[in-house]
């Protein structure tokens, strides 16, 4: 059985562990929570009283179970996140046992991010990482990735039936614009990807 976990359950969980996060709220009272540690944007949750949309580990549901997952630098954090590819080349020490050597680097999961609001009411997630590549080239890659995250209007808005399509329905749509800047330029080559929240 899969746990249900509410907003006023992350939230204090973030306050009591003395993390560093930002809320995205939209009029209709959506909102998506930010979180520094990991660089996740975790939610969506309806209202300040509801659960969230997303999959969230069960640990957030409890502060002191959240830190001691924060503690062990876990990675699945749950919510959306800013992962660099190709895996085979940062996740797996040797492709013929993708299985056995499948891990992530902790300069990526959790990462060490930033936290800082933009002048327009966004956020902006960044780090410094250095990570090790070992089967496409190999060799050690030092990139600064970015993720600035920010409200967008409801692209249905200009539609001239617009107010009958959302009747009953809540929108919240937000944009992630990531910038990925190699520092050592090479044959290593990355991307970034924003993978889903996984069980």
């Amino acid at each position: 059985m899969v746990e249900k976990i509410y907003y006023d359950q992350l939230i204090n969980s973030l306050d009591k562990n003395a993390q560093n996060y930002g809320i995205v709220q939209w009029d209709n009272e959506l909102r998506l929570v930010i979180t520094q540690h990991g660089g996740r944007l975790l939610g969506l949750f309806p209202d300040a009283s509801s659960e969230s949309l997303t999959w969230l580990p069960s640990e957030w549901g409890n502060a002191d179970s959240a830190k001691t997952m924060i503690e062990s630098d876990a990675w699945n954090l749950g919510g959306n996140r800013c992962w660099i590819a190709p895996e085979v080349q940062y996740n797996v020490s040797d492709r013929f046992d993708f299985p056995g050597t499948l891990s992530v680097p902790s300069a990526m999961g959790p990462g060490n991010y930033t936290l800082s609001e933009t002048v327009n009411g966004g956020w902006r997630l960044s780090q410094s990482l250095s990570i090790t590549a070992h089967n496409l080239a190999n060799g050690d890659k030092m990139l600064d990735v970015s993720c600035v995250i920010q409200k967008v209007p409801d692209p249905l808005r200009t539609l001239s039936n617009f107010e009958r399509l959302s009747d009953g329905v809540r929108f919240a749509g937000y944009q992630q614009m990531i910038t990925l800047y190699d520092r050592n330029p090479n044959d290593i080559l990355s991307e970034s990807c924003t993978p889903s929240p996984v069980e």
